[in-house]
């Protein structure tokens, strides 16, 4: 990347460390840089001008009904982030308003995160104060064990399918896991990817580290993802026409594609009003 980027506004940013290169790019929203770089299909190099902007992270991309299933809420949740409970419920309020009777909540390709978020984020669907997540170490007496808040301010007992995948990990799988022992949701698609540990990471000499595993997380019934993942009660077997992360571009795509584990869970949905 180094080797393209041959000027950054008037520095010489042919053999810049990529580091220092990296530092140079990053400045405020609204502010412009002039770079230079050569392309290894053009003759000449080029001069670029950057405009900066934020971006804002968000951990639910898509919260629509489905036109051709109404009543069918559809949500997915990205990453566990610091707010995404809170980005949750908004979403689940909006659905909820426009008639949402039943929820597919897409947690494929979703890499977990935080472990706080995950259990306010369980007690949406579950009763206040029901023990979702026990964090085990090697010593009994310091298990932790995390419920659902005490408060709630709709209850939300319609039907719920989760989709996973082989890329859902740590926080997607507890929730996955969770949802599954205690029946609240019917879990569809792939197993997952099987990451339920508490590591802490300790800085070594020579810029190395070691990564050190202090506890595992469990679900309810006792058993952990870790290493095993999650096992769908709907086994979606992978093809080229599923893939694993599911972002589609707008509602046409959505409506029109077909995905393996979204059509499974419209078939129970169906089924189940029979």
């Amino acid at each position: 990347i180094n080797s393209s980027i041959l000027r950054i506004g008037d520095q010489d940013a042919s053999s810049m460390p990529f580091p220092t290169l990296l530092e140079l790019l990053r400045r405020p929203a609204g502010e412009i840089s002039r770079i230079t770089v050569k392309m290894p299909t053009e003759p000449k190099p080029s001069d670029l001008s950057l405009t900066h902007v934020q971006v804002l992270e968000k951990a639910v991309t898509h919260a629509i009904l489905l036109k051709k299933h109404p009543g069918i809420g559809y949500i997915r949740l990205a990453q566990f982030t610091a707010g995404c409970a809170e980005e949750m419920e908004a979403a689940l309020d909006d659905l909820e308003d426009q008639g949402m009777k039943q929820l597919i909540l897409d947690l494929r390709g979703n890499p977990g995160g935080d472990l706080n978020a995950t259990v306010k984020l369980l007690g949406f669907f579950l009763p206040a104060k029901t023990a979702v997540v026990t964090v085990r170490t090697r010593n009994p007496d310091d298990w932790e064990t995390l419920a659902t808040p005490e408060n709630q301010r709709r209850k939300r007992d319609y039907p719920i399918t989760v989709l996973i995948d082989r890329m859902s990990a740590s926080a997607s799988e507890l929730t996955a896991a969770c949802l599954q022992d205690l029946k609240r949701a019917t879990i569809v698609g792939e197993t997952s990817f099987g990451k339920g540990s508490v590591q802490h990471i300790i800085p070594m000499e020579n810029g190395t580290a070691l990564r050190m595993t202090v506890a595992t997380y469990h679900s309810p019934s006792g058993r952990t993802p870790h290493g095993v993942g999650v096992t769908p009660d709907i086994i979606i077997e992978p093809t080229n026409k599923t893939p694993g992360i599911f972002s589609p571009p707008d509602q046409n795509s959505l409506d029109n594609w077909q995905d393996a584990g979204l059509e499974a869970s419209l078939k129970l949905f169906t089924e189940s009003k029979k």
